[in-house]
């Protein structure tokens, strides 16, 4: 953490940024296990103001450049593949210099998704499941249901003559 404060560049720990932007990742910390949702934070200062920081995972750019405080991009650990991952921030200044803050290590772990049972019918209304009771109380508090569907290939005949 110390190098952060120093606006060390990944590139050249222990060096301070010839810039004289300070940039850190604040969270997640080194070390940490994603399985969900995260929100990445980083701090970022330079005496010409900061105009926005890019958050990189594995050296490639992720999501849009934050342009203001608090610097925070969400992220799904789902859209990463299990395995050690490295998380940068770069910052750029009001004058377009950039800084590259020392990179955090994490780890994606995420659960195997559990079977998919997918119940289709054919001429049924959306209110009609109340008349299958023991199909009703199979589903559990896991099941997700879907208020609206698009199809692009009609399997039924309300469907393919709407």
């Amino acid at each position: 953490m110390l190098l952060a404060l120093l606006g060390c560049s990944a590139d050249s720990p222990g060096t301070p940024s010839p810039t004289g932007i300070v940039v850190a990742i604040t969270l997640p910390t080194a070390g940490a296990i994603l399985t969900d949702s995260v929100a990445l934070n980083a701090t970022a200062s330079a005496a010409a103001g900061i105009a926005g920081v890019q958050f990189r995972i594995d050296g490639t750019n992720s999501g849009l450049e934050v342009l203001a405080p608090p610097y925070t991009l969400l992220i799904d650990s789902y859209a990463l593949a299990d395995g050690s991952h490295q998380l940068t921030a770069q910052a750029r200044d009001s004058s377009g210099q950039t800084a590259l803050s020392p990179s955090v290590t994490i780890t994606s772990s995420n659960p195997r998704p559990n079977d998919i049972v997918l119940i289709l019918t054919d001429d049924q209304r959306y209110d009609l499941m109340g008349y299958m009771p023991l199909t009703d109380a199979a589903l559990t508090a896991e099941t997700v249901r879907f208020d609206q569907a698009v199809v692009t290939t009609s399997l039924c005949c309300p469907s393919r003559s709407s």
